[in-house]
């Protein structure tokens, strides 16, 4: 607004800036002004500015629709214009019609699916859990010479993980040239998936990096695993050491709150006691506290219960 009251006219440039802070910040309301004045002004045919438009809209749900009507209006499009298709579709859940997009994509020519088309379609594939549509993309991203890209490899992780074996997981992750801590924390997530936790651990320890994501992901398959204490005990490392809590990382401390109730209904007193006893002083411990007091008088242990009580 202030360039215009000045006599400047936005240009193609500008509106992509915006629409990209529009993006970063979720703001829709400044989205739909800027796409009114993209259109007064004839900038729709811009690829770039309408790829930034349709980037805004798959953000937010209920976008699609939106996204599809640009996309469909597009006299040209490029590899970003498919990418964000693909994308909104896969977000939404609507994975055989991206999947229909990726295929038009490489039959319309002549542009080359990138290391983002084939991301996004991976996780269509994994949503799906569509095995088959899965190698497809992975033969694919090997004839276009992606085979070694980082990102794509650590989809493709991702997808094995949920639709393939271990021995797929494995022969992946140890084919990699290059690494970085998705990698390292994808396979801890991989390991926990199939049950293996001791493997899972043991990727944990050799990562040369580590970030929060990578502590939840060891924390949520203790938790998956039937390993609360373990959780419970990792969480209070990642308080200790001043970690970022996440909700995902409180979240994961819930789940091992649930895992003590079910130690005590089951009779493995023992084990809940351990649990409790390491319970993190700045959580809220009235739930652990009410799991507890109920599981010593359903195991005959009144005493116990009653010292619950202030």
């Amino acid at each position: 607004m202030k360039m215009r009251s000045e006599g400047i006219e936005p240009n193609g440039f500008t509106f992509v800036a915006v629409l990209s802070a529009c993006i970063r910040v979720l703001e829709l309301e400044l989205g739909f002004q800027v796409h009114s004045s993209v259109i007064k002004m004839g900038f729709l045919d811009s690829v770039f500015v309408t790829n930034a438009l349709m980037g805004l809209y798959g953000k937010f749900n209920g976008g699609l629709g939106l996204v599809l009507n640009l996309f469909e209006e597009m006299r040209q499009r490029d590899v970003a214009s498919w990418n964000t298709v693909i994308s909104s579709l896969v977000k939404e859940g609507m994975y055989e019609k991206a999947f229909e997009f990726f295929r038009s994509m490489q039959e319309i020519g002549p542009l080359k699916a990138d290391y983002f088309t084939i991301s996004a379609i991976l996780s269509g594939c994994e949503g799906s859990i569509d095995l088959m549509k899965g190698k497809e993309v992975h033969a694919h991203a090997i004839r276009v010479g992606l085979e070694g890209n980082l990102s794509v490899n650590n989809a493709l992780i991702g997808f094995y993980t949920k639709c393939g074996s271990v021995s797929d997981v494995v022969t992946l992750f140890e084919s990699m040239p290059i690494r970085d801590v998705i990698t390292w924390t994808e396979m801890i997530t991989a390991y926990m998936e199939f049950g293996l936790v001791d493997l899972a651990v043991e990727v944990f320890n050799k990562m040369p990096e580590k970030n929060c994501v990578s502590y939840n992901a060891l924390m949520a398959g203790f938790c998956r695993n039937g390993e609360g204490l373990k959780a419970v005990k990792l969480f209070i490392r990642m308080v200790e050491e001043g970690l970022e809590l996440t909700d995902f990382s409180l979240s994961s401390v819930i789940n091992a709150s649930a895992l003590l109730d079910m130690c005590m209904r089951c009779g493995r007193i023992a084990d809940a006691e351990k649990m409790f006893n390491m319970w993190p002083s700045e959580q809220d411990s009235s739930v652990v506290c009410t799991s507890m007091l109920c599981g010593y008088a359903r195991n005959g242990q009144p005493d116990e219960a009653i010292s619950f009580f202030p």
